[in-house]
Formats: structure tokens, C-alpha cells, sequence
């Protein structure tokens, strides 16, 4: 009888078979290019904001550097009162609008209880400001 004759019920073929599959894919994963996602510096913003008590006359300011592939637009939006009931849209993908009312890669996502009133606000692509100086962002 040979050394290498197989027994009948020998796990010897399935431990070698999960050896060689395990090597396998270690090897592949090994040599796979690693990506670092946070690697994107041409895809970066900044945003600078300075609070009432860090300006000399109270003011509150914000700034913000679109360094990646969105667009940049603003447009302020007055004072208004709502209907009792009514709903707000929400809508994702505004920062890859050309303005305000440009429809085009913007999907809504929900709707939100309206309050009696807003605020007149500056409206970005990005959270910004409202008429008393309260920021979001």
C-alpha cells in the first residue's frame, strides 16, 4: 500500500484545497493597489467661520472655497410666512447646480413639517446664513 494511497474518509484533499484557496486569495489582496479615499486634495473645500465674540464689531461671517468640481451660487431668499400644515421640500444634490432654481441632478428626499415663519436667509449649496446672523455649517 502507498504512503499516498487515500483513506476513505480523509480530510486531507479539503484541508489542502482550503490551503491553496486561502494563499490564493492572500495573494491577489497583496498585490490589489490600496486606495486611500480620503486621497482627493483636488475634491477639498474649505469653510471659515468667525462667531460674534471672535470679530471686532460682533459680526458673524462665514466663507467657503469650492476647490472641487461643484458649483457655487447664492441667492437670498426673503421673510415669508407658511400656510398651518404645510410641508418644506428636501431636496440632495443642490451642489451640483448651476442656480437656485436649476432642477437638473437634485433629487427630493422628503418633505418636512413647515413652521408659521421663516427668516430671510442666504441660500447656498451649503448651509449659511439667516437674517440674525445665526449659521449653520
Amino acid at each position: 500500500m502507498s504512503i499516498f494511497a487515500r483513506k476513505p474518509n480523509s480530510r486531507w484533499p479539503f484541508v489542502f484545497l482550503f490551503l491553496a484557496l486561502s494563499i490564493s486569495l492572500l495573494s491577489v489582496s497583496l498585490r490589489s493597489p490600496q486606495v486611500d479615499p480620503w486621497d482627493e486634495p483636488e475634491l477639498g473645500c474649505t469653510s471659515i467661520m468667525a462667531a460674534r465674540l471672535a470679530t471686532t464689531d460682533g459680526s458673524v461671517m462665514t466663507a467657503h472655497t469650492c476647490d472641487g468640481n461643484y458649483r457655487q451660487w447664492l441667492n437670498i431668499v426673503p421673510r415669508a410666512q407658511h400656510y398651518e400644515g404645510g410641508t418644506a421640500k428636501v431636496f440632495m444634490g443642490k451642489m451640483h447646480t448651476e442656480t437656485s432654481t436649476d432642477p437638473r441632478n437634485i433629487a427630493e428626499k422628503g418633505e418636512v413639517p413647515d413652521v408659521k415663519e421663516t427668516y430671510a436667509f442666504l441660500n447656498t449649496a451649503y448651509p449659511c446664513l439667516n437674517e440674525h446672523q445665526l449659521a449653520i455649517g
